[in-house]
């Protein structure tokens, strides 16, 4: 928690700097326009520098010029479920079986109840081995730069250039297996399981798609610093409780400088708060369990043991809310006092606040036992009785 609110701190600090310094780019022909400076630069990608991408087995011979290429393979194939549930102290497992497209080998050598109805009227036969020659070889090949404009991208902001177009208008393989073309796909049953049901898809049925990059709109905008030509991180001064967080981005489209800025703080943001319900959801779950030997105990107790349990689960659940929330926030506001003291300090009291309170009610609580334990304590030895002297 403490990192995450450091962290976002330091971005939104590199964020501001950037936006002051950052030198817009006018034309894409001049590779050394802002030299070793953030730039902001609007360009078309040229993919077709970027390689050439051949496919293999049965569609071998055929390429595609440009970004890269990713190739699915899928089998039709019987998978095994299991869930478990708990009956009292026991923990019951129960297994079903369905068919479905997976992209990997599914070893049904491991189903624990081949022989239950399940497995017997959804599946039925056996996986069959798709370790064959002919089959494309599955994966992600793709270039490692690309130009833009006179500029060249490499390394981390190629990530946002996403291979997931379907290629469409790859020719169909004149071989043995027979393949055919359904809804993008490139369907045969040359593998199909002896026995299966003759409907389509069956166990063993073989699917394979490919992907490219959009071509349709190469114009992009990038955020980064020139180096020599080449467009990559930029990094912000060091600063107090920031060592110079780096900063560079990638967006399809033309986009205005204002709205790139507006982007990276929204992802700064959603990424801050992820890690804020994260933690907060560990440290809730943590102080939640330190009833669980209670829930235990009750689980024990003859006809009400389960629903009692249950109750006290869900009681400390309840309870540990708000001393979780406190710990979070008082994490966190260790990092706003010494970074930001205007959100610092009042999440800082909202953490005091709230330990004052709960050790006010433990000092209180105790101070009740006492008092009731004084009370109905007997007489001290004497006190009461007559004397001699009387």
């Amino acid at each position: 928690t403490g990192f995450n609110e450091k962290n976002f701190v330091c971005d939104s600090r590199a964020i501001d700097e950037a936006e002051e310094v950052v030198v817009p780019i006018r034309g894409c022909g001049d590779a050394s326009a802002g030299a070793g400076e953030l730039i902001f630069a609007t360009c078309d990608m040229d993919f077709a520098s970027a390689g050439t991408w051949p496919l293999s087995g049965d569609f071998a011979g055929q390429t595609h010029r440009g970004f890269g290429v990713m190739t699915v393979v899928e089998m039709y194939q019987c998978t095994e479920d299991v869930t478990t549930k708990k009956s009292g102290q026991k923990s019951i497992k129960e297994y079903t079986y369905r068919t479905a497209w997976s992209a990997s080998a599914i070893d049904d050598s491991r189903f624990a109840k081949k022989s239950s109805q399940s497995y017997q009227t959804n599946c039925g036969v056996s996986n069959p081995s798709w370790d064959q020659t002919w089959l494309p070889e599955a994966g992600l090949s793709k270039a490692t730069s690309v130009q833009f404009g006179s500029f060249t991208l490499s390394g981390t902001l190629l990530g946002s250039i996403a291979v997931s177009t379907q290629w469409t208008n790859v020719t169909l393989p004149s071989t043995a297996r027979q393949w055919t073309k359904s809804d993008g796909y490139f369907v045969t049953k040359a593998l199909r399981a002896a026995g299966a049901n003759t409907t389509s898809p069956a166990i063993g049925d073989v699917r394979v798609s490919f992907f490219t990059e959009d071509q349709s709109g190469t114009t992009y905008t990038a955020i980064g610093r020139n180096d020599a030509g080449s467009i990559g991180k930029w990094k912000a001064s060091s600063s107090w409780g920031c060592g110079g967080n780096t900063l560079h981005k990638l967006s399809t489209g033309s986009v205005s400088q204002e709205n790139m800025f507006a982007e990276l703080r929204a992802g700064t943001a959603t990424l801050k708060w992820i890690l804020r319900f994260l933690g907060f959801a560990t440290i809730w779950f943590a102080l939640s369990r330190c009833a669980q030997p209670c829930g235990v105990l009750a689980d024990v107790i003859p006809f009400i043991g389960d629903g009692l349990s249950s109750f006290i689960e869900s009681l400390a659940c309840c309870i540990t809310c708000c001393p979780a929330l406190a710990c979070c926030m008082g994490v966190a506001s260790v990092v706003y006092v010494a970074m930001r003291p205007v959100l610092g300090v009042p999440m800082l009291l909202f953490f005091l606040i709230t330990l004052c309170a709960f050790v006010a009610y433990k000092v209180h609580k105790g101070n009740k036992k006492k008092k009731a334990g004084s009370a109905d304590a007997p007489p001290p030895s004497g006190v009461g009785k007559p004397t001699d002297t009387e």
